[in-house]
């Protein structure tokens, strides 16, 4: 879709653009200035829809009072993405759709323009081996017996064999090549045929194109006039306007632009120095098209040293996740635990610029409060709230899976399902959109009804915030750079003060649907022994990744002939469990449509074997979810 609005700014750009050129300066004797509009216009029109300039609508104060709209919350406990599989799906279907079409489409005009560009040089190349040329102040003349010349392309002149160089004629022609090659006209034939290639959709950068090979053909004129009689150089145009073979990237001298050639050759000096006015009214176009498509308006944003507030400190507890014993995700050379403390502490280095006290459940690599063990250790992190009386509560993780996964990337907030308030979504929403502008962001709050104790006792609005995939080489990178890790920083404390001068009211929107399983690095109490787990480290994983996944079950899954018969569709959710060794067993149908429920069942109980789940570096036995939707095509 980002691609089809910005197809249309640069359109709508262009057609503007070539609308004031056509109107305004189109045949005027400014021919340099013309030739440099056209050229101006065509780039204008790619990047000004490119272009963001954020322009506030207010013009100081403290940031205006207004609803935020929080982002979609989803409950994410141990479900996997719902698998969609049609009825009488083939691979003919799977390609006949309107995108696959437009972009067949595209490519065929794409190519089409590149053959016949590909063939002119494949011509003006041959024409350099059949023929013998002559080094003439730096210019390579050939004297060729071909239709079409004479022409210059670049520091080139195909010359036509039977004009004599010695008349007066042949003098004017050569001062009309010469000065193409001077001003390096074949450089900007060539940027528009290549452009014209990739965007032949736009028909305003065809006619573009033509007017400045046109204004070319002018100035060329214009200076192989000026040395003799103009009357006498239209005539010779005229006298060989012909029909001659010609090619879009040369400037052959016998151009088909000879009725409007004449004319600027002959217009008088009054009409020639002509048109300033015209010139500068180009000057509200831009305007118009810059604050059309390259301003972005906003509010105020809050600047870096001012608080949320002149009077009050707003105290917000900082917990990095993990530390001592409990080291949390491991990284190429990098601890969770590491990696977590240094973000909180620069995010107290800061805090003193954004009147903001922060207080740290640790400092340094070890346990909360001479904890013992991990649950005592988690206690303490929520009693470091109670005992602060925080105004917020944030908990800094770095997520991970079992393997090297690219796909899983960027940042996520998760809340408590057990001790939720609308104010978490607000808080949580506020943060993630002040990271949006430093990294990738998953825009859905995810919410656990179990497992995140630090959450589930805290006193206030609080969030766990994931920063990233420790596991993605391009996360770790950027996560564990100081630079980078100082911005985080900052955009935490932007969000902070944003959500203080926010008032409480709200619109949410929550959503039940199933979301991609995420590892936070701590665990349920209450799963103990052998009983399998329903939040684990790192989750159980089928091997290859979700997407091997994906294509597993849209490649095995059939649709019941039953079910085709009784035209009948719906969701079925299985619930199955991976043992230590990652074998699959006690596969259950515990929702969904009867004739669809045997069918699901067979695909996980064939799935093979997984990468089990791990619990504090230990193999464990698991619960997976996995919804499969069975729709007729």
């Amino acid at each position: 879709m980002a691609i089809l609005i910005y197809i249309a700014k640069f359109i709508i750009s262009s057609a503007l653009l070539y609308g004031y050129y056509h109107f305004f300066l189109r045949n005027k004797r400014f021919h340099h200035y013309n030739r440099f509009y056209l050229l101006a216009a065509v780039l204008l029109s790619l990047i000004i829809p490119l272009v963001n300039i954020p322009v506030s609508l207010f013009g100081g104060g403290q940031h205006p009072s207004a609803l935020i709209r929080t982002l979609k919350v989803i409950n994410a406990n141990g479900w996997e993405e719902p698998v969609t599989i049609y009825a009488q799906q083939n691979q003919i279907s799977k390609w006949l759709n309107i995108e696959n079409g437009v972009c067949f489409v595209y490519l065929a005009g794409l190519a089409t323009g590149l053959l016949f560009l590909l063939r002119s040089l494949a011509w003006i190349k041959r024409l350099k081996r059949k023929y013998q040329y002559e080094v003439v102040d730096h210019l390579k003349i050939y004297n060729t017996g071909e239709a079409g010349t004479p022409f210059s392309f670049f520091r080139s002149i195909f010359w036509d064999e039977n004009i004599s160089f010695n008349d007066k004629h042949g003098q004017q022609i050569f001062r009309h090549e010469m000065f193409h090659v001077k001003e390096r006209h074949s450089a900007d034939a060539l940027l528009m045929e290549i452009i014209c290639c990739v965007c032949w959709f736009n028909p305003f950068f065809h006619l573009i194109r033509k007017e400045i090979k046109a204004i070319h053909e002018f100035l060329a004129d214009d200076y192989a006039a000026s040395a003799n009689n103009r009357y006498e150089y239209a005539e010779l145009l005229v006298a060989r306007a012909i029909s001659q073979k010609t090619i879009q990237l040369t400037h052959s001298f016998f151009h088909n632009q000879i009725k409007r050639r004449i004319n600027m050759i002959t217009q008088s000096n009054l009409v020639r120095h002509s048109g300033y006015i015209s010139r500068i009214m180009v000057l509200p176009l831009l305007f118009l098209l810059v604050s059309a498509f390259a301003v972005k308006i906003t509010g105020k944003p809050v600047p870096a040293s001012i608080s949320h507030s002149a009077n009050k400190t707003i105290t917000v507890v900082v917990d990095p996740g993990h530390g001592g014993i409990f080291p949390g995700a491991h990284g190429d050379n990098f601890l969770e635990k590491d990696i977590t403390l240094s973000i909180s502490k620069k995010i107290k280095e800061l805090s003193a610029a954004y009147n903001v006290n922060i207080v740290l459940t640790r400092s340094t690599d070890q346990l909360v409060g001479n904890a013992t063990d991990l649950r005592e250790d988690l206690l303490n992190r929520a009693k470091v709230a109670n005992d602060s009386k925080a105004d917020l509560f944030i908990s800094i993780h770095v997520n991970a899976t079992p393997e090297k996964a690219p796909s899983r990337t960027g940042f996520d907030v998760y809340i408590s399902g057990r001790n939720a308030n609308v104010n978490d979504k607000v808080f949580a929403s506020t943060i993630l959109t002040q990271l949006r502008d430093i990294y990738t962001i998953n825009e859905i709050i995810q919410q656990r009804e179990i497992g995140v104790q630090v959450l589930d006792h805290k006193p206030c609005p609080g969030i766990l915030l994931e920063c990233g995939y420790i596991t993605n080489p391009k996360d770790a990178a950027f996560i564990t750079d100081e630079t980078n890790q100082e911005k985080v920083a900052r955009k935490i404390l932007e969000g902070i003060v944003k959500y203080s001068n926010t008032p409480t009211q709200v619109v949410t929107e929550t959503i039940t649907a199933p979301a991609t399983t995420s590892e936070i690095t701590t665990v349920n109490f209450q799963d103990t022994g052998k009983a399998p787990l329903t939040k684990v480290e790192f989750e159980a994983d089928y091997p290859g990744g979700s997407g091997a996944w994906v294509k597993y079950l849209i490649k095995t899954v059939h649709y019941p002939p039953t079910a085709l018969k009784k035209n009948l569709q719906g969701t079925v959710v299985v619930e199955f469990i991976i043992d230590t060794k990652g074998k699959v067993s006690d596969i259950k149908a515990i929702s969904g449509p009867e004739e669809l429920k045997a069918e699901s069942i067979r695909v996980i109980k064939e799935s093979g074997v997984w990468v089990p789940a791990k619990d504090h570096g230990v193999n464990v036995r698991s619960y997976k979810r996995q919804p499969i939707s069975y729709k007729l095509s």
